[in-house]
Order: structure tokens, then C-alpha cells, then sequence
């Protein structure tokens, strides 16, 4: 009301100014006021003449907010009978068109599906909607049209053929390919892809995922492409990670830390920063750098507190450099009251217990690992004979 009150006396002061006349007619369709919208919009078009395309666009707005959808398309036939060459507004009119044959094929008109496919072909097919209308299109109507995936497949290749340098059709053909579980096809277009933008994250994450989701892909074409990814790209962090783990299962656990204590620069991710902590006091505890692995899982726990294997690692890794007992067992501690039957967490909670010579509670945590472990972990049965030779020992 106070913004009517304002617009009312700046209208008597300046009563052919368009943009106070625009917003009149803004806050008029905010009240629901149709009927005096569309007088304002009479005096915006006497005022320019002839109706511009968003004076139309915005008559049309207001008669489809009434539920007067005839008077809506009136006015845009009427501007495209005035204005036949106006390719934009010609496919906005069938997309409309579109929308309204799939409300009638929801309600069983057969002869709707047959009028969608026309129209949904000539706005494929039309210069004047963009490519990434288009794939929307294609998307939003395929079901109801009864395009299978073969037919959906022509249409994005036919839309190539258009757009032979835009990356997106290539990234819809991915998208479709991976969706029909060729994987293989897929990752091709994607590496088509990487050779016009080698630095594509978009598609490389893309790509990441269709690989994890296909048990098919061996750890060797994985490893292939996430080498190749840190090559191109060495300061992004998440394949610094992928790099560093590589060489850490090769066993090159110096050049892996200087990798991901470069990636630690760059990660602010919060998730991905904290992969890359865990990995780093790891590779860092193999190293025997003890103090500076610590430093790394602190910094771990405060972005994930309840961690629990880093809380677990952690704990293992004061046990074994001669750390704070008292505080390793408090976090071993939490990992089996959450988790009472992970055999790894209840051998390093053994163990924490046996190097401070509580040997006989020791040995009941060790033998719960064991019953649990069937498999026969080499260190949990290492733990137990060396708990078991230090209770004789005190007999």
C-alpha cells in the first residue's frame, strides 16, 4: 500500500515515465489486480507506439495468471502475425504448444502424442532455441512421446551434428550412454570431450562417477585416468588426493606426503579436506614422522570429532610412537562403544590395555577381535600371543 501511495504521486509527476508505469503494473499483478495491470499495460503500449516483445510477454503473463489461457495466446498470435519473422517468439509459441499437447496426452488424447513429436521436432530442429533449451526439451518430453532410448540417442546425435563444438550436447550423449549402462561409450565422449578442454572438471567428475559406478572398471583404468587428471590439473586437490594414494600403494610414500601436503593448500572443501588429512597422518605414521602425523589427525578430529577411524588411527598411532596412553585409550575407547564389533578397533583398544600393563582386560578385547576376525588377521594374532606371553610371564 505505501508503495502504491508512492508510485501514485510520482505518476502524477511524471505520468509517461515507463518505468514508473512497469513497476505500477509489477505490484498491481502482486495483488492480483489483472483487470488494472492491463489498463496500466494500455499506457505503456500508447506510450511506446507498439507493443514491445516484453509488453507482450507480460500481457501474456497477466491473461495466464487471470485463467484466461485463449485471450493469453491471442496476444501472442496477434504480435506474430505483425511480427512473422520473429523466430524467438515463434518458438516460445510452440513450446507452448508442447506443454499443452502433454497435458492432453495425460488425459488420453491419443492424437496428442502425434502433435507433441511434430512440435518437439521443430523446435529441435529450430535455429531460434538455444542448445541447452533444446536437450531440456528433448529431456522433459522423451517419456510421455514414447521415445526409447535409441530414438533419444538420434536426437542428441542429430543435435551434434548442429552443434559439433558445443560441449554440452557431448555431455548430454554421456550422460545418455552412461544411463544405459555403456560405460565404455560413455567415458569415450568424455575423453572427445577432454580433448577440446582438457581442463573440464565438470566432465572429469563426470567421469569419475560413471567409473566408480561400473565394478567393470578395473583399479588400472582408474589409476590411468586419475594419473592423467593430476598431470593436467596438479593444483586441484581432489586428484592430488587420487595421485597420492596411487603412490602410496606403490610404496613411494615420500613424493605421496609432498603431494598431499601441497594438496592441503588448495582443499577447502571441508569432505575432501578431511580425506586428505586421514591420508596424509597416515602416510606420515608410515614414515615414522610421528609428531607431525598427530598434528595431522588434530586437525582431522576438528572437522569431524566423532570420526572413528580417525580416532582410531590416531590412537594406534600414539600407542605405537610412545604417545599419551591415557588419551589413546580414551579415543580407542569411543571407537568400540560405537562399533562394539569392528575387530580392528577392539585389537588397537587391546593393545593400548596391554601396553599399560593391563594385560587381563587386554586379553579380553583381543580374544572379542579374534571371535569376530575369523580370517585371522596376522597383527591381531600377533597381539594376542604377545598379550597372552606377558600374562604367563606375570604368573
Amino acid at each position: 500500500k505505501t508503495a502504491m501511495r508512492v508510485l501514485q504521486t510520482m505518476e502524477r509527476r511524471e505520468p509517461k515515465n515507463i518505468d514508473i508505469l512497469e513497476l505500477h503494473h509489477h505490484i498491481l499483478l502482486h495483488e492480483h489486480k489483472y483487470n488494472q495491470a492491463l489498463a496500466i499495460r494500455d499506457k505503456i503500449d500508447k506510450l511506446t507506439g507498439e507493443p514491445t516483445i516484453a509488453s507482450v510477454m507480460a500481457r501474456y503473463d497477466t491473461y495466464s495468471k487471470m485463467g484466461e489461457h485463449a485471450k493469453a495466446l491471442h496476444v501472442l498470435d496477434n504480435y506474430l502475425q505483425r511480427n512473422p519473422y520473429d523466430g524467438r517468439m515463434r518458438a516460445y509459441r510452440t513450446d507452448i504448444e508442447l506443454t499443452s499437447a502433454q497435458q492432453s496426452a495425460i488425459k488420453g488424447e491419443q492424437s496428442a502424442i502425434s502433435t507433441g513429436r511434430r512440435l518437439l521436432s521443430e523446435q529441435l530442429q529450430s535455429a531460434d532455441v538455444s542448445l541447452q533449451k533444446k536437450i531440456s526439451l528433448l529431456r522433459q518430453h522423451s517419456e510421455w512421446l514414447g521415445y526409447d532410448a535409441r530414438e533419444q540417442k538420434q536426437w542428441l546425435l542429430d543435435l551434434k551434428e548442429q552443434y559439433p563444438y558445443e560441449q554440452d550436447i557431448y555431455q548430454a550423449l554421456m550422460e545418455h550412454e552412461a544411463n544405459q549402462g555403456n560405460t565404455h561409450e560413455a567415458l569415450e565422449i568424455g575423453y572427445t570431450m577432454l580433448a577440446m578442454n582438457p581442463t573440464s572438471n565438470t566432465v572429469r567428475n563426470k567421469m569419475e562417477t560413471i567409473m566408480r559406478n561400473d565394478s567393470a572398471i578395473t583399479s588400472a583404468e582408474f589409476e590411468q585416468f586419475a594419473e592423467q587428471s593430476y598431470a593436467v590439473m596438479p593444483d586441484d586437490p581432489k586428484w592430488a588426493y587420487y595421485k597420492a594414494l596411487i603412490m602410496g600403494s606403490r610404496q613411494q610414500y615420500d613424493t605421496a606426503t609432498v603431494i598431499l601436503r601441497t594438496a592441503l593448500t588448495h582443499a577447502e572443501e571441508p569432505i575432501l579436506r578431511l580425506q586428505i588429512l586421514s591420508s596424509y597422518a597416515l602416510l606420515l605414521g608410515e614414515q615414522k614422522q610421528y609428531a607431525e602425523a598427530c598434528e595431522a589427525y588434530e586437525e582431522a578430529l576438528k572437522l569431524s570429532p566423532d570420526n572413528l577411524s580417525i580416532l582410531n588411527n590416531y590412537a594406534w598411532t600414539l600407542a605405537i610412537s610412545g604417545g599419551d596412553l591415557k588419551k589413546a585409550e580414551k579415543m580407542s575407547q569411543r571407537t568400540i562403544q560405537k562399533e562394539a564389533g569392528n575387530a580392528t578397533y577392539l585389537d588397537t583398544y587391546a593393545w593400548i590395555l596391554h601396553l599399560q600393563g593391563q594385560n587381563t582386560l587386554a586379553m579380553f578385547y583381543i580374544k572379542k577381535a579374534l571371535d569376530i576376525d575369523r580370517q585371522g588377521d596376522d597383527t591381531i594374532r600377533e597381539h594376542y600371543q604377545a598379550i597372552q606371553q606377558a600374562l604367563q610371564n606375570n604368573e
